[in-house]
């Protein structure tokens, strides 16, 4: 057997006890360590050598005899934190008895306020159990990256359309370029002057007015002439008031699943297809007309509508959008 390694169990069987004489009884182990008092560590002081000192730039027994109304509290402190802190150094195991905390009665002098915190810490169940450290904000109690990253940073706000942009009928990169747009995170030129870029701003769709967000997918003359057309079409009124309007008046109650899932298709394709026609006409050259983009859109609503699983009503209102 391996006795240095080897952790076993240890059983008393007296042996020890028998064989060794106690030399010191329970009353002068009590008074050995305990916290001598302030008045036994300056009869300790005054019996120092006066001339003596710790080291060569140490204060001599003379200084704290002579100063130790001025610096004898900060010593008898100093020496209990000292004795205090050889007794933190064991586990904690070591400080619970009978399912409750013993602390140091020096801990409870020098800092209260910590021994009441630390007192509502609820116990476990076997306080001799290996110690272990938990993040309480992982299900698991590991810290990881990925935990720390997902505590660390601000959690965003749910929005009711967020679900509906990415359904199986709707390309991903219709449903990304959509939800960048309702997030303002579209690199226009409004976008890039406030972060510091400087350049001149014109809108390449009606050569007319400066480019933003707002006036690229909906006040442009271009945009909006698109917006009119197949808001006419979906009997939903003219131009919306903004972008998110224009999304959420075609998924008002109401209107079938069938209507809703359409006009899902027709709102996303808007977007794309007004996008690639402004990077189209800035970085190629390109021309398009209204005509155009409201063909790429109406074709494209025809071939994505086969995925829709939404069902139509029996109403004229359906009947007449759907014909």
């Amino acid at each position: 057997m391996d006795l240095f390694t080897q952790h076993e169990d240890y059983q008393d069987n007296g042996l020890v006890s028998n064989v060794i004489p106690s030399l010191v009884t329970e009353e002068e182990n009590c008074a050995l360590t305990s916290v001598p008092l302030s008045e036994e560590i300056w009869a300790v002081v005054k019996s120092m050598d006066l001339d003596s000192a710790p080291g060569p730039d140490g204060f001599s027994g003379q200084f704290f005899v002579s100063c130790w109304e001025i610096v004898g509290a900060d010593v008898i402190m100093r020496y209990n934190i000292s004795l205090l802190l050889d007794d933190l150094s064991d586990m904690v195991s070591s400080f619970i008895s009978n399912g409750s905390w013993d602390l140091p009665q020096l801990l409870h002098f020098y800092f209260p306020s910590l021994c009441d915190w630390i007192s509502q810490v609820p116990i476990a169940a076997d306080p001799s159990a290996e110690d272990k450290l938990i993040w309480t904000a992982s299900s698991s109690g590991e810290l990881t990256a990925k935990h720390a990253y997902i505590f660390l940073r601000q959690p965003s706000p749910s929005v009711a359309w967020g679900k509906s942009l990415w359904s199986k009928f709707i390309l991903p990169r219709m449903s990304l370029l959509a939800w960048k747009v309702l997030r303002g995170r579209v690199i226009s030129d409004d976008f890039l002057q406030r972060r510091g870029v400087a350049l001149v701003s014109r809108c390449d769709l009606c050569g007319i007015d400066s480019e933003s967000l707002d006036h690229i997918f909906l006040n442009c003359s271009f945009t909006a002439a698109i917006w009119s057309h197949f808001t006419s079409l979906f009997e939903l009124g003219g131009v919306p008031p903004s972008i998110l309007e224009g999304l959420q008046v075609g998924m008002a109650v109401g209107r079938s699943g069938q209507l809703k899932d359409l006009w899902l298709i027709c709102f996303t394709s808007i977007l794309w297809f007004v996008w690639n026609a402004r990077n189209k006409m800035r970085h190629e050259g390109k021309v398009f007309s209204v005509g155009t983009i409201c063909r790429l859109v109406s074709c494209h609503i025809q071939a994505a509508s086969r995925l829709a699983t939404g069902t139509m009503h029996n109403s004229i209102q359906d009947l007449r959008i759907l014909k």
